[in-house]
This record gives structure tokens, sequence and C-alpha cells, in this order.
């Protein structure tokens, strides 16, 4: 089992770490490499949750699709909010959502392949390992597309609680995602079927462990451009890194500061006007 955890480790600071890179030399690289890198994990997400489990107890199994590549597409929507605007992430989820579509229409045409070749398939792989049925792909797509819109909508939720501790924003809007999609997704395809609570609270736990990882990962990472922006702001030179707060936030502050005595805190009279 330790051998299972520290491959979950790796891989997601693998995933995490390229994300991270991408997205902070977008300035340089544009943000095309990262949504490329985005749709692929939608292909290996698929492949994963099709062949891999993870046994962990009779009733704990879970694979690397949700622990490690479900969480980081929330959080990638969460970046590209933040860091851009609501219009950039609009393309982004529409993109991934497209493409999410298109993997199962052309792995479905695929595994005719698998049925139809005979010999001729190196791997003996059956053809449900392409095909997934319509119900699996439209409750995981319907599921995404609503996952990245409450996304935006909780995290400036979230923010206006606590302000100042990007962690905890980050990690509660993750959690209450992971836990709209483990509900939405797990009876949307599997309701009726055997085993469905076990499945749901199995997925969630392993989606929130992912989301946890992340969150830490993204919050160390802005503490340390923070400093970066410290140091190259007192060299003079241009800064290029994550300021973490949305024109909205930057909006709400700026409302707050001129609706308050400087000296006491209290109201204004502007703000009673």
């Amino acid at each position: 089992m330790m051998m299972h955890v520290a491959l979950l480790l790796a891989e997601a600071s693998l995933c995490g770490g390229v994300i991270l890179f991408l997205f902070h030399r977008r300035g340089r690289l544009g943000l095309a490499p990262l949504y490329l890198i985005v749709g692929a994990f939608q292909c290996l997400q698929i492949v994963l949750a099709a062949s891999v489990r993870i046994v962990v107890t009779p009733d704990f199994v879970i694979n690397p699709a949700s622990v490690v590549l479900f969480p980081i597409t929330t959080f990638v929507v969460l970046l590209t909010y933040i860091e851009q605007d609501a219009e950039e992430t609009r393309k982004l989820a529409y993109g991934v959502v497209m493409a999410n579509l298109m993997l199962y229409a052309v792995a479905g045409l695929a595994g005719f392949h698998l049925e139809h070749a005979g010999p001729g398939i190196p791997l003996a792989l059956p053809g449900t390992f392409l095909q997934q049925g319509l119900r699996l792909p439209l409750a995981a797509t319907g599921a995404l597309l609503i996952d990245m819109i409450a996304a935006v909508l909780i995290f400036e939720v979230v923010s206006g609680w606590m302000p100042r501790s990007l962690f905890a924003r980050l990690w509660l809007t993750a959690a209450a995602v992971m836990v709209l999609d483990s509900v939405l997704f797990s009876v949307a395809a599997f309701f009726g079927r055997p085993g469905l609570a076990t499945l749901l609270v199995s997925g969630l736990l392993a989606k929130l462990a992912g989301a946890t990882f992340y969150a830490a990962l993204i919050a160390g990472f802005a503490r340390f451009a923070a400093t970066s922006r410290g140091r190259a702001l007192a060299g003079h030179e241009r800064p290029d890194l994550f300021t973490w707060v949305t024109y909205r936030q930057r909006y709400e502050e700026a409302r707050s500061l001129i609706s308050r005595d400087a000296q006491t805190g209290l109201f204004n009279r502007g703000y009673f006007d």
C-alpha cells in the first residue's frame, strides 16, 4: 500500500508542478500549452478510470484518476479565473467539456477495432476498455461543466469569508466541488446499481485527498511567488507572478477602504449615504 501512496504523491507532484510551471510562464508561452495538458489529462483520466483500481479495503477502492487527475482540472479553472478573467475561464471550461465529449466519442468508435480485430490485438484488450456506453460520458461531462461553474461561484463566496488565507479558500472551494461532483456523477452514472454508496464515498475521499495536496502546493507556490515579487520590485525588475486577487476582489477591497474611516475603522458618511 505504501508503494501506491508514494506513486500517487509522485504523480500529483509531477502534474501539479507542470501546471504551475506552465501557468507561471504563461506570459512567454501563452495559455495554449496549459490547456493542451489539461486536455491530455482528460484522455488519461478515462484510461486510468477504466483500467486501474487500488484496493485499500474491501469497501474502499480508489484509482489514480480520482486522486491525481480530476482535482487538478478544478484548480486550473480557479487559477485561470484568479489570474485572468471570467472570459478566459469560460473558454477553458467549454474547451475541456468539448475535449471530454470528443474523447468519449472517438474512444467509443475505436473500441469497435478491438471487437473485430481478432488476433491482431497485441495486448488482448477488450472492446469495453474504450467503449463506456452513453450514460457514463454524459454523466461525466455534465458533472464536469457544473463543477467548473460551481468552482468560480463558490470561490467568490468563500473569498468573502476568509480573504487572507489562500489555502483555506482553495481547499474549501475544491472540497465543495468534490462533494458536488461525487454526488452528481455517482447518482447519474450508477444509480440503481449495487455498491453505489461505497463508490460515492471512495471517490469522494480520493478526490478530497488530491484536492488537499494541490491546495497546499498552490498556496506554497503563491508564497514563493510573493517573495520573488518582492525581490523583483526591489531590483526594479518586471514582476512575473501570481497576485491571487481577482478584479472583483480588488473592487471589493477598494470599496471597503473608501467606506470606512481611516483611523477608527468605522463606517463613514459616504457608506450610509
